[in-house]
């Protein structure tokens, strides 16, 4: 008899976790990384973005392997350690 409940048991704590995948449909993925950049090296490291960076991933989304790609700016005022959530869609 305990090793009905349990099993019983066990059957309704996977249940919400299997009907979870149930509504799942494949669509586009976003890659996010967190890049921390000392104040006064802000204009170098954009400079930089747009040489190397920007062509590269122009001709990704030109060939059809990237969609579109986005980069936000995240300035903190009060402290450069205290970083919240970045903006999404």
């Amino acid at each position: 008899m305990k090793n009905m409940f349990l099993l019983v048991a066990f059957m309704l704590v996977l249940a919400p976790a299997v009907l979870a995948q149930e509504h799942y449909t494949e669509g586009p993925v976003w890659r996010t990384s967190l890049i921390r950049v000392k104040p006064t090296a802000m204009d170098a490291y954009l400079t930089s973005l747009r040489q190397y960076s920007k062509p590269l991933l122009d001709e990704q989304k030109r060939s059809g392997m990237i969609m579109d790609y986005k980069i936000f700016l995240k300035e903190t005022r009060s402290s450069p350690d205290r970083l919240g959530p970045l903006p999404g869609r």
